[in-house]
C-alpha cells in the first residue's frame, strides 16, 4: 500500500432553516473519515477514498479537511 489508511474524527460546520433563539446549540457534528492519507501539513489533511495501485497518483473522492478542524 503507498499511502497509509486513517481514521479522522473532526467537527463539521451545521446549518440549520429555522431555529428557536431559546434552544440554538452552538456546536458542530462530529464526523468520522475513514481512508488513505494523500497529504498533510500545517494547514490540514488531504484524504482519498480509493487508489490506483498501478497508478497511485490516480486518486477518487479526496477529501480535504482543516487542521482547526480535526479532533
Amino acid at each position: 500500500m503507498k499511502y497509509p489508511m486513517i481514521v479522522v474524527y473532526w467537527e463539521d460546520a451545521v446549518r440549520r432553516d429555522e431555529v428557536d433563539l431559546k434552544e440554538l446549540e452552538q456546536e458542530g457534528h462530529v464526523q468520522i473519515t475513514i481512508g488513505f492519507l494523500i497529504k498533510q501539513n500545517k494547514k490540514g489533511i488531504s484524504i482519498a477514498s480509493e487508489y490506483n495501485e498501478e497508478s497511485p497518483e490516480e486518486l477518487r473522492d479526496v477529501n480535504f479537511i482543516p487542521k482547526g478542524m480535526i479532533r
